[in-house]
């Protein structure tokens, strides 16, 4: 199905689904367009031509326009392309012609000549004739008026109406005028041509009916409003057109009487199409109504997108097509139309020989026997002859095995109502026209065909006759004798054996041995308590190539709720979560497949520090004396971290980085302090200058008294940081037991 539209486009459609097969610009936009004419010259669609006229501007998609007079820079051409593809035949013009085409009307098609209307001057139009495998102009005449939309042919004649109230018949193969008649209005119907008349209708809204030899009127009947582009329809008794008055008429087409007018919602320009006792139309109202051609009653109306419709239906095999002022296509169906009722294959018989391949196709008919696509057949093959490959929903590759016989390959698709539809082909497996050489396997007394798979390193010895044997692809080597040896390395190749010229094959794939090694991968040697990490094996054969096959099972030492977790399901990557504690400092994870084992041992580190604490060997200290002090940090488990640097200061005395402390000259209490990642720990230390005894006997004057008091008060205090030294080691004592807690003064 061909259509014309306002953007430049003529676009080929499969009037079944409405899918574009193919579209070309041709003309440029916003230029009217009308009716394509399709030549169908051979039974074979392939061979069938389409032609159409597009307007344009000198530069644009049309191409070259004269700027002379009367084309001022615009102007038609005539376009033959080919059906299939729309590939231009031949393009003509002014250039070639000295024509301004009129790409508004219709043309005809008759006896190889392409018949069709010309601007001229915009007053005066012309009718041509073109040869229509060539676009040779083959006569031309210069009408009285605007033949606006077209000619019809019958009969050896070409009918057409003028804008100056004239009706021309002309000799079709010369251009010769037969007759001229002058009516009463302006006309721009193409005529319809039936038994021996020509009716036509005018803006006055008048329809006549001529002498197609004389062009007498036989008829006329007035009293419609104005008719416009509507050619009548004509069951052979009656004709139907519509006018401007927004209706449809019904005349009898011997005498001209009226059989029915009805009204409607719009006005008419365009034709009515007639089938099977309807009349099918459209109007400037946006809708398509079909009416009971017998009576006139309106038993359909349905609404197009677009606010009116010019385009005249297409009636064919259950199917009405139509376009909306807005070049929308639509294509309405009868009951049937476009559902399943018949299923074909084709080819329905075909020749193919024992292992060859030949294609099929599943077609289906509707309820009036247009094709439909089949969207998903099943095959089967009834015989057993060979097996189906599914192309697409529709097509299967049956490919033959090795008996002949007779196949019946059958294809099903269910309608849309859920009935099956069964289509067969008949399919000859013919003989081979030469024999082949089957090369087999043979291993343990079984023999294999086909392809077959080996472990690297294996064995097999291969059947035959006495045979030139070869391998490809370095899959491994044979002896004269057939006797197989697969290689060290996996791939995938073919035994080869050749003899009188001929060939026969066999696919070798290797695959990994059996496994042999076990291969442990891991981000780091330790791993921090409470912390993950990914741990992957790759198991080998005895050459070296991995193999896939079978699961790696993982067993620990270590404690925690789920210490391992698979990450693949073969187990050839997991998850490690450290425990909690480094007690015991490191846990051993064991992999194994078959009889395969391998062992690692993962080191367990404490994590980040948290905590710090100071171990004191002593609280007091003689003036001049060192202690040496330790820092005990812990991650936020209670685990000791090695390592951390820590810094110590003192508020007397001195202290080193080793933490041995240097008791100042004067005696007092000294605070010591360590700290690591922003933790902070401390210690009072009193730094005394003999025995308290000495202190008492020498105390006897009031100055010694007073100091006596002051080192009573000192005493106490030392009493105090001393007791508070106890409970803060008794805490790191706790927190080294992983009982929780923090160091006294930590910040």
């Amino acid at each position: 199905m061909y259509s014309t539209t306002l953007d430049g486009y003529i676009r080929a459609y499969d009037p079944f689904t409405g899918d574009v097969i193919w579209e070309q610009a041709l003309g440029d936009s916003f230029y009217y367009t009308g009716i394509p004419a399709v030549d169908r010259r051979t039974p074979d669609p392939n061979d069938n031509l389409v032609y159409a006229t597009f307007y344009g501007y000198d530069g644009g998609v049309i191409g070259t326009c004269p700027t002379r007079a009367p084309f001022f820079g615009t102007c038609g051409y005539v376009f033959a392309l080919y059906a299939t593809n729309g590939s231009i035949l031949w393009k003509v013009g002014p250039n070639e012609t000295n024509l301004n085409f009129n790409a508004h009307s219709f043309m005809a098609l008759s006896g190889g000549r392409l018949i069709g209307v010309a601007w001229n001057d915009f007053s005066n139009g012309q009718v041509y004739a073109l040869d229509a495998l060539t676009g040779q102009l083959l006569w031309l005449f210069n009408a009285t008026g605007l033949p606006l939309f077209g000619a019809a042919v019958g009969g050896g004649a070409v009918y057409f109406g003028t804008t100056s109230n004239w009706a021309y018949a002309l000799d079709e193969q010369s251009g010769s005028v037969l007759w001229s008649a002058h009516l009463n209005d302006i006309i721009t119907s193409v005529p319809l041509v039936s038994k021996g008349m020509v009716f036509i209708g005018t803006y006055s809204g008048t329809m006549y009916a001529l002498d197609a030899n004389s062009g007498t009127t036989v008829w006329s009947t007035g009293g419609f409003t104005l008719i416009d582009v509507s050619t009548p329809a004509t069951d052979g008794s009656s004709i139907y057109f519509g006018d401007f008055g927004s209706e449809y008429v019904s005349l009898n087409q011997t005498t001209g009487a009226v059989r029915w007018r009805t009204r409607i919602g719009g006005p008419v320009a365009s034709s009515p199409a007639l089938a099977n006792g309807y009349l099918y139309t459209t109007a400037w109202d946006g809708k398509f109504r079909s009416f009971k051609a017998s009576t006139g009653e309106i038993v359909d109306t349905d609404p197009l997108v677009a606010f009116a419709s010019v385009s005249s239906p297409a009636v064919q095999r259950g199917w009405v097509w139509l376009e909306d002022f807005n070049g929308a296509v639509y294509g309405f169906g009868g009951k049937g139309a476009g559902e399943l009722r018949t299923l074909l294959v084709s080819p329905a018989t075909a020749d193919v020989k024992v292992g060859k391949a030949v294609l099929f196709k599943a077609h289906g008919l509707d309820a009036f026997d247009n094709p439909i696509r089949v969207k998903n057949a099943d095959w089967v093959p009834e015989n057993g002859l060979g097996y189906v490959v599914k192309v697409s929903g529709d097509t299967a590759l049956f490919v033959a095995d090795i008996v002949a016989g007779t196949e019946h390959l059958e294809a099903s698709a269910v309608d849309q109502d859920g009935v099956m539809h069964v289509g067969t082909a008949i399919v000859n497996v013919l003989p081979g026209s030469l024999d082949r050489i089957d090369v087999a396997m043979l291993y343990g007394g079984n023999r294999f065909t086909g392809a077959v798979i080996l472990p690297a390193g294996s064995q097999r010895e291969i059947a035959g006759a006495t045979l030139t044997w070869g391998v490809t692809n370095g899959v491994g080597t044979i002896t004269s004798n057939g006797v197989f040896t697969a290689s060290t390395t996996v791939g995938v190749g073919q035994v080869t054996a050749n003899a009188s010229g001929k060939t026969g094959y066999l696919q070798v794939t290797i695959v990994p041995a059996a496994p042999a090694t076990l291969d442990i991968a891991l981000t780091s040697p330790s791993v921090s308590v409470d912390s993950q990490s990914v741990i992957t094996a790759t198991v080998r054969d005895v050459y070296g190539n991995a193999n896939l096959d079978g699961v790696v099972r993982w067993t620990t030492t270590g404690t925690g709720i789920t210490p391992v977790l698979p990450l693949t399901p073969d187990g050839r990557s997991i998850l490690y979560h450290a425990p909690i504690t480094t007690t015991p400092a490191s846990v051993q994870l064991t992999a194994t497949i078959g009889t395969v084992t391998r062992t690692i041992t993962v080191a367990i580190v404490a994590g980040p520090p948290v905590g710090i604490a100071i171990d004191a060997p002593a609280t007091t200290v003689a003036v001049g004396g060192t202690l040496d002090f330790g820092a005990v940090v812990t991650d936020q488990f209670g685990n000791a971290v090695t390592g951390a640097t820590v810094a110590w200061k003192t508020t007397a005395g001195t202290i080193n980085q080793q933490g041995v402390f240097t008791a100042p000259q004067q005696p007092g209490l000294v605070v010591i302090t360590v700290s690591t990642a922003g933790r902070e720990s401390f210690v009072v230390i009193e730094v005394t200058s003999g025995g308290f005894e000495q202190f008492s006997r020498q105390a006897t004057s009031a100055t010694s008294l007073v100091f006596l008091l002051a080192t009573i008060v000192a005493v106490a205090a030392s009493v105090f940081l001393f007791v508070r030294y106890r409970e803060s080691k008794r805490e790191l004592e706790e927190l080294r037991r992983g009982r929780g807690g923090g160091a006294g003064g930590e910040v």
